[in-house]
């Protein structure tokens, strides 16, 4: 450790890959432990700044969580089938129209979207409150 805030410094901190591996396991980070090594490649090439490789690999994770979350959801609830609305034949069912189950789409989209957004904030502001300690 350093006198900069406790914390430890690059020089004199190689981990092997072994250690690297141990503690991606032991975080639960097993999405970030496959992509590390080709993130951390193309991030070398294309002279990332820490912050830019950082966020890669968290929201890597963070979409590889969320998506393996809806495929769980989806096999406990023991749907017969599984069809998206790309797949659904509109000429089958004449009563609905495909523009108007479009647009209560999208109004769904957004107000999720805006539902996460507004998480995300409150969850980042979390964080700026942990720093001023």
């Amino acid at each position: 450790m350093t006198a900069n805030a406790g914390l430890p410094t690059p020089q004199g901190r190689e981990l092997s890959e072994g250690q690297l591996d141990a503690l991606f396991k032991r975080l639960n980070l097993a999405h970030m432990r496959r992509i590390y090594q080709a993130v951390a490649t193309q991030a070398e090439k294309e002279s990332w700044s820490y912050r830019e490789f950082l966020v890669l690999l968290l929201a890597e994770e963070v979409a590889r969580r969320k998506q393996t979350r809806l495929q769980r959801c989806t096999r406990s609830a023991h749907f017969p089938f599984f069809k998206t609305i790309d797949e659904f034949d509109f000429t089958l069912q004449s009563t609905l129209r495909q523009s108007l189950l479009g647009s209560l789409i999208r109004i769904v989209l957004r107000a999720h979207t805006q539902k996460t957004r507004h998480q995300f904030v409150n969850d980042s502001s979390f964080f700026s409150q942990e720093s001023s300690r």
